[in-house]
């Protein structure tokens, strides 16, 4: 793939909904469920998600066709917009965006993992405890690409790097009785990102 083929883009100081970067993740059709597995595992995938609103999704949409369509002109193989990849509507009009990288590469080759961060520029290195709920930066890159299940082209999103600036305590709830504000964060990520996963083949 060239590398003009990705558009390094970023999302500062949201929360993340589902944080999955401490070892990929590969549905189970048996159990219909996701489960964590070894990083040579051929569906295996880390990933992150949060949430745009209605008029974010929107923008973020036309971003991508827009991507797509301009790239599709100098690539005759890509074939007509299908979906976005990673781009789930929720019932109260927001969208969930997930952006994922694979953990082998088509070629069989292992692909780095994530690279996470936390307010100090520090390597997070028990990733197994970070929340969903946790706020954050991310970098990612879209790119066309096409599904692997029914070869539809379409955007896919990949992850580039992630910071960490307030963890969330878990599924824990106190009910609103203790008044807590957030240690103030130093945002140490530099930006337009340089960390996107450019090399990184089927992010899906």
């Amino acid at each position: 793939m060239a590398s003009e083929d990705f558009k390094n883009m970023h999302v500062k100081n949201t929360v993340f909904q589902y944080i999955n970067l401490a070892a990929p993740r590969a549905f189970d059709m048996a159990e219909n469920t996701s489960k964590t597995v070894e990083p040579t595992h051929p569906q295996g995938k880390w990933s992150i998600s949060w949430i745009l609103s209605a008029e974010e999704a929107d923008q973020f949409q036309a971003e991508c066709k827009d991507h797509f369509e301009a790239r599709r002109k100098e690539n005759p193989k890509i074939s007509e917009f299908g979906a976005i990849h990673g781009f789930k509507e929720r019932d109260d009009g927001t969208v969930m965006v997930t952006a994922s990288r694979k953990s082998m590469s088509q070629s069989g080759k292992q692909n780095k993992p994530v690279n996470v961060i936390d307010e100090f520029g520090k390597a997070i290195t028990d990733l197994d405890a970070v929340w969903g709920g946790s706020k954050g930066t991310a970098t990612f890159s879209i790119y066309p690409a096409p599904n692997p299940s029914s070869g539809k082209w379409g955007i896919s999103i990949g992850i580039g790097k992630v910071q960490i600036l307030e963890r969330s305590e878990g599924g824990g709830d106190d009910g609103g009785v203790f008044d807590i504000q957030p240690a103030p964060a130093t945002d140490v990520f530099g930006l337009p990102a340089t960390d996107a996963p450019q090399e990184i083949e089927d992010e899906i």
